[in-house]
């Protein structure tokens, strides 16, 4: 099997995201697929608020030294950028991603996922793929 993350260079999270996602998960590289898809959560999610929301966002918010991905996956919803289910949807996915990220075991995680997990990896590419065309559009 072909390591995905060999081809990440410094431009992957704006090149093509939903093919390195797709890439991971074809490789079952599920560590990498869950820790790059809350990264583009975060990175496209901030963006389009500071570009397009950031006069409706709290100051609370932009005071934070550390904006985490539940927080801006929540301030994503507090501005109606995504909808209840996809918040929903994007928490599980960050919970997911964090319960592989801080697990103890092996940390390649080359594993067969189960049925929700298959289903957070579809959702999860939606929702990068859509906020990919967010983000290219402004």
């Amino acid at each position: 099997m072909e390591d995905a993350s060999k081809d990440l260079g410094a431009g992957f999270a704006v090149e093509n995201p939903v093919g390195y996602l797709k890439k991971a998960r074809q490789n079952r590289d599920y560590f990498l697929f869950f820790a790059l898809a809350v990264s583009y959560f975060e990175f496209y999610g901030y963006q389009i608020l500071r570009r397009c929301y950031w006069d409706k966002v709290p100051d609370k918010f932009k005071k934070r030294k550390i904006l985490g991905a539940h927080a801006i996956i929540r301030e994503m919803k507090n501005q109606k950028m995504i909808s209840e289910t996809a918040y929903k949807n994007m928490k599980d996915i960050n919970v997911k991603r964090n319960d592989i990220v801080h697990s103890k075991t092996d940390i390649h995680l080359k594993y067969k996922m189960d049925d929700e997990g298959r289903i957070l990896m579809d959702n999860a590419i939606a929702y990068v793929d859509k906020l990919k065309v967010k983000y290219d559009s402004i």
